[in-house]
């Protein structure tokens, strides 16, 4: 029932224990790239360098760089960027993404000064474990920023000016993400009417024309943009907004023998993003818990236990193979007295 995490781990097992199937699966994998640029209305460019392409990056992307997604995620992503300065094209990040960045750094600040743990992803509280993160590091990273990112070859865009003559319907494309179930889209809609805006109602079908592009890990919200401007982007053209894999196999058939392990890559840390992602899984897992506890049936002591316990994220994760997001209480009382078991053989060995 959570066919996402299954697979994912068969990519972790294979990365970490089974090395000798990456060349098969990899072979998979470009197939899989290739069929989908030829998708693409353009196959004729004969192109190696793409100085006419901007590519405007996202905030998770940004945090990814930075190392708060793991180094798994920061390698993949490191080459992505290797691979566009490689081929002469522009990496940006406007201003109004600079200011987001900031707030989640500062949330992440805040949470960590006040011990407001749940305020925090879990896989970015075990991060911060691990790690001994503190306020004052992420402060310091705050400050860097912009520093931080020019360091990497990422210019701050903050004069960008919209074109009354070429504006897109931003209250109607708001409505729509909120419908769908956006929460607080605002950033994402001043970043995607920004690129529309860009492009002067011209479709990009050819990778020689000079356009920029939003690149995002969101594939709902790439989905639904991509819906919502059906009518003014054509279907086989460059999309206004898509996720960094699709500019990845485009730029990386451009120079495959320069990042041979790129493909390999891109799987494995869209498996580690699967693996380490709060999803409605772990949300239903959370609320079932909760309520045992309100109701009695699992002691304070129990419950902090298990719910800071840095396996149990994992081990939900493998029970909705099975369960999906519909976790019985005898599930749950399975996981407690499992991680209960574990943290007295811990004990046991620290004693001897």
């Amino acid at each position: 029932k959570n066919a996402d995490y299954l697979i994912a781990s068969f990519i972790k097992y294979v990365h970490s224990q089974k090395k000798s199937l990456i060349p098969e699966i990899t072979r998979i994998v470009k197939g899989t790239l290739l069929a989908n640029y030829l998708t693409f209305a353009d196959k004729t460019s004969q192109k190696e360098k793409f100085s006419n392409i901007t590519v405007y990056i996202d905030t998770p992307i940004i945090l990814g760089l930075l190392g708060w997604d793991g180094p798994t995620r920061k390698k993949s992503l490191e080459e992505f960027l290797e691979l566009i300065f490689d081929l002469n094209a522009k990496a940006k990040v406007f201003d109004i993404t600079v200011k987001e960045i900031r707030g989640v750094l500062s949330s992440w600040k805040e949470a960590l000064r006040n011990k407001n743990y749940t305020r925090l992803h879990e896989m970015t509280r075990q991060l911060f474990k691990s790690r001994g993160t503190t306020p004052e590091q992420l402060n310091t990273e705050i400050v860097l920023l912009e520093s931080t990112l020019k360091s990497m070859g990422i210019e701050v865009d903050d004069n960008f000016e919209l074109d009354p003559n070429h504006c897109c319907d931003e209250v109607k494309l708001e409505k729509f993400l909120l419908k769908v179930g956006f929460k607080r889209p605002g950033h994402d809609i001043k970043c995607i009417t920004r690129i529309f805006n860009s492009r002067a109602g011209k479709s990009i079908n050819s990778l020689n024309d000079e356009f920029s592009i939003f690149i995002t890990p969101n594939s709902k919200l790439e989905a639904i943009c991509n819906r919502f401007f059906k009518k003014d982007v054509e279907p086989n053209s460059v999309q206004v907004i898509t996720s960094e894999k699709w500019l990845a196999t485009f730029l990386w058939l451009k120079h495959p023998e320069h990042f041979a392990s790129l493909p390999f890559d891109l799987l494995l840390t869209d498996a580690y993003s699967a693996l380490n992602s709060d999803d409605h899984f772990w949300d239903s897992f959370l609320k079932r818990f909760s309520k045992l506890k309100v109701k009695g049936n699992i002691s304070e002591e129990d419950f902090n236990l298990v719910r800071w316990d840095s396996s149990l994220f994992n081990m939900v994760q493998h029970a909705s193979v099975l369960t999906g997001d519909d976790f019985a209480e005898d599930d749950i009382y399975s996981l407690v007295e499992e991680i209960k078991r574990k943290n007295l053989k811990l004990e046991a060995r620290l004693i001897e």
